[in-house]
């Protein structure tokens, strides 16, 4: 064995430091613009493949709803599911229409960040973050994280 590997010390990194925060911030950035232009370019090739604005529009909606809502067995919950999706893909595609791309883009930065970060659930009082993107069980700065789906 290589003893090198063994006697390596570990630092632990704080996630309360401004390094964690400004590369969660650009890590948020880049992602909601990834998000954002993939928006406009399945808008695009829709608009040419269907040439009607407002079949292109709908056809987005079903696109969208179909890819956010997961395959389940018919209930009330999934379609409680299924609707909200139809409604997100909607609004989404209004804010676009109305505002552009860059609301778009920020709309999704301003999300990621609010769900993302445990330092401003922290500051702002909450006990509970819930949260796909981080480990459950874990608690941060005195806030639990859970995940909202299991």
């Amino acid at each position: 064995m290589n003893s090198r590997l063994i006697n390596q010390t570990t630092i632990g990194v704080s996630l309360s430091g401004a390094r964690f925060l400004f590369g969660e911030f650009r890590s948020t950035l880049s992602f909601s613009a990834f998000i954002a232009t993939g928006v406009i370019l399945v808008l695009v090739l829709l608009r040419r493949v269907v040439r009607r604005t407002w079949a292109a529009d709908a056809l987005f909606v079903v696109l969208l709803s179909s890819a956010l809502t997961p395959p389940s067995p018919v209930s009330i919950a999934a379609m409680v599911n299924g609707l909200g999706s139809v409604l997100f893909g909607a609004a989404t595609l209004w804010i676009f229409r109305r505002f552009g791309l860059l609301a778009l883009a920020a709309i999704g930065c301003a999300n990621a960040l609010m769900t993302g970060l445990p330092l401003a659930a922290a500051s702002s009082g909450c006990a509970i973050v819930y949260s796909e993107n981080l480990n459950p069980g874990q608690t941060i700065q005195g806030v639990r994280i859970e995940n909202p789906l299991g």
